[in-house]
């Protein structure tokens, strides 16, 4: 059996974490934030 961890992105930190944890029961064991990449890196 394989294990699902799904990546959400989010505009609202709150908003979205009281939508998926509260609302929908997930658990967040893992939270990280990432800087938008510079101009141009993107190919």
């Amino acid at each position: 059996m394989q294990r699902v961890i799904p990546a959400l992105r989010m505009t609202d930190y709150e908003k979205s974490k009281a939508f998926y944890v509260d609302g929908l029961g997930f658990i967040a064991d893992i939270c990280c934030t990432a800087q938008p990449l510079p101009s141009g890196s993107l190919k």
